[in-house]
């Protein structure tokens, strides 16, 4: 269980495809290839600390998100949330072209 003041904000960065990528590449998989996302896993993903830009931009993604049943917003409102961290890590445009298909750089 995750407690704390920011969890909309946290909701955003471990559900993106940033941490699914970095989870997949830390963490311990099962016999049936799914993988096992650990307490010790979890607290190795990167979090940029809160600011107050930075978490009202992630929670208001997060908070639309939560509020539709579109799958063609759902993906566009995701990917905001990719956008956000993508410019807080600066990852380039190819980088996050492979992160979010899960290859490898």
């Amino acid at each position: 269980m995750i407690t704390g003041s920011d969890l909309r904000y946290l909701c955003g960065i471990l559900n993106s495809s940033f941490s699914t990528y970095y989870i997949r590449k830390i963490a311990v998989t099962t016999g049936m290839g799914l993988i096992q996302w650990n307490k010790f896993v979890v607290e190795q993903i990167p979090v940029p600390r809160p600011t107050g830009r930075l978490r009202e931009s992630i929670e208001d993604l997060v908070d639309r998100r939560l509020e539709t049943s579109d799958t063609r917003d759902a993906a566009f409102l995701e990917s905001e949330i990719d956008n956000q961290l993508r410019n807080v890590f600066g990852i380039s445009t190819q980088e996050m072209e492979c992160i979010q298909s899960g290859r490898r750089f």
